[in-house]
């Protein structure tokens, strides 16, 4: 039994997965995809000098960071002091280690973690003959009515507060780790923002705009050619997920930006797929 579905409560039409058990996971999800961003070997070492920085046009200064070949996560996760020799200390390694992981690349890991949620979960529904299982979040008692919605009060999950050194974490996860998530991996940068915490703490969040998954017609529209999607990796999707990832930018995206996305929706999909099987339950 995952540690995510211990909360699950089954009726003949529905399963109802708590959202609570559930957002560890979906943190993973997000934070697995980005795992890949520290792999690259320092060369030059960026230890805190005002003495090594450089100046910028615009006036900001840093500490240029020379990187080399890429390393094997499983020796990384052995060895940190492969990555960077000549750190300072063991605490200054982790804590850049930490940075180059989850700086980068947060909206093709949302938008992409974003749909295969739409895509593994609110997508199936249950057979007449009972073979097909409809899996749905709740939150209390209530069905989840939009990703992070319940009846007017949101839920927000932020997993981008880190290279801020806002640093909470989802601990203790070893439970999640299956079907392709990344062994090794015991914690990752995860912040929830639920009723208790709002009525009691200072407003982090100033929304600027709100942006659908579950209801975006056009990724609706897409998925019913997901077969096409995750057999060969092609289809309308593709088209649907990088304009939906625009949206949300507000811009045109860069053409990593849009090989992310489309590469981490495939995966995301894979992984999240047999987490909802039967025998996970």
């Amino acid at each position: 039994m995952t540690a995510w579905a211990s909360r699950l409560s089954i009726s003949e039409v529905t399963d109802r997965v708590s959202l609570e058990s559930f957002l560890p996971l979906f943190a993973l999800l997000i934070n697995s995809t980005r795992l890949d961003n520290g792999r690259h070997k320092i060369e030059q070492a960026p230890n805190p000098n005002p003495d090594g920085f450089v100046e910028f046009p615009d006036g900001y200064k840093a500490s240029p960071i020379l990187l080399g070949e890429p390393y094997p996560m499983e020796i990384l996760a052995r060895n940190l002091t492969q990555w960077w020799p000549t750190a300072k200390s063991d605490v200054l390694r982790l804590s850049t280690y930490k940075w180059f992981v989850y700086e980068g690349y947060l909206l093709p890991a949302l938008v992409a973690s974003c749909f295969a949620l739409l895509a593994e979960m609110y997508t199936a529904d249950a057979g007449s003959n009972g073979d097909k299982r409809r899996t749905r979040l709740k939150y209390l008692s209530s069905p989840i009515s939009d990703f992070g919605i319940r009846d007017d009060e949101e839920i927000i999950l932020d997993c981008g507060l880190f290279p801020f050194n806002f640093r909470t974490l989802y601990a203790m996860l070893d439970p999640y780790v299956k079907h392709g998530l990344p062994s090794g991996v015991d914690a990752v940068p995860a912040f929830t923002v639920a009723r208790e915490l709002r009525k009691n703490a200072p407003r982090l969040h100033h929304e600027k705009e709100r942006f659908s998954v579950l209801r975006d017609v056009d990724l609706q529209r897409s998925i019913q050619h997901y077969g096409l999607f995750i057999e060969h990796g092609k289809g309308p999707i593709l088209g649907s997920l990088v304009g939906f990832m625009n949206r949300v930018a507000g811009v045109g995206s860069f053409p990593i930006d849009k090989k992310l996305t489309v590469e981490w929706a495939y995966m995301l999909c894979g992984i999240l797929r047999p987490n909802l099987a039967i025998e996970n339950i």
